[in-house]
């Protein structure tokens, strides 16, 4: 029984490897930086991040040659998405720290956002450029710091540059990441969690059964912080699959570690009536039902999970 259990251990520990390597491969999401406007934006306005390195991904500094502008006549990595005067402005600018322009731009002040969604440049400079005035507005270095890094810039106090091809400074750019929400979603998947396995105990053992409910409690309490608070943590930092690939090995886990606790532990109660067999079968149907549970909730309240 001892080397079934090391080898069923020694499986998922296997399965948790793989999964996370694959998790860390091309295939999956790529990190993303949005970047949020407020305050007036009552003219055109264009914007990029510029990168402290001349390429990323599938994108890269113009050469100086129309050839490498145009990347071989594909306009989705090339000015020709847009007006030639309008790449040509964001081409021209120098950066005072070298920063380089990769060819992406987006309009601003129509959707109040610039989303770099594919391979965004990790070390960057929020550059914005305003055709009616000729001028620019430009950010200090900023960094990814999380899978999907949000920023918010408030332009309620911005001044422009006073002269044609002058520079602004974007000075009102702030993190933003929905810590409130990830703190409220957090708090839901445990809640919940803890109340689906306690009225599953109930059916199982019964309203009385008080020790047996008790220990159920504090094993969930446990297992399901470390889980969650962990859970929470991967998927800040390597995003939803990351988030989905650890959760259903570590839920593997976590029902072998509660299966072994009650086996060992609730027969021995007076009040329980029922042995190992039972409890390895309240934890199997305890976890399968939150899981459940929790894949129904992603589906009706997106990001909850």
């Amino acid at each position: 029984m001892q080397r079934k259990g090391k080898a069923v251990l020694l499986c998922v520990l296997l399965t948790f490897s793989l999964l996370l390597g694959t998790a860390r491969a091309d295939m999956g999401p790529k990190p993303s930086v949005q970047i949020g406007f407020s305050g007036s934006l009552d003219e055109p306005c264009y914007g990029t991040l510029l990168s402290a390195y001349d390429s990323t991904g599938p994108y890269s500094a113009w050469d100086g040659t129309e050839a490498d502008a145009r990347h071989n006549g594909n306009p989705e990595y090339s000015y020709c998405s847009w007006d030639y005067e309008l790449w040509k402005a964001f081409a021209d600018f120098e950066d005072e720290d070298g920063y380089y322009f990769l060819q992406l731009i987006w309009r601003c002040d129509e959707t109040k956002k610039l989303e770099w969604s594919y391979h965004p440049p990790g070390e960057f400079k929020i550059l914005l450029y305003f055709p009616e005035s000729n001028t620019y507005a430009v950010s200090d270095s900023l960094e990814q710091y999380a899978f999907d890094s949000y920023f918010q810039v408030d332009l309620t106090d911005f001044e422009h540059a006073s002269e044609a091809g002058g520079i602004a400074k974007l000075a009102s750019v702030k993190r933003s990441y929905r810590f409130g929400w990830e703190l409220t979603s957090l708090l839901v998947r445990i809640v919940l969690t803890i109340l689906i396995e306690l009225g599953l105990a109930v059916v199982f053992y019964g309203r009385g059964a008080r020790r047996t409910l008790k220990l159920i409690a504090w094993v969930n309490a446990a297992t399901q912080i470390g889980l969650n608070v962990f859970l929470n943590v991967m998927h800040f930092r390597e995003g939803d699959l990351a988030f989905v690939l650890y959760y259903i090995p570590l839920e593997i886990f976590i029902f072998l570690a509660e299966a072994a606790v009650y086996s060992n532990t609730i027969p021995r109660f007076e009040e329980a009536k029922s042995g190992p067999g039972t409890a390895v079968a309240y934890a199997f149907f305890a976890n399968a039902a939150s899981f459940a549970a929790g894949m129904l909730l992603a589906v009706w309240i997106p990001g909850i999970f």
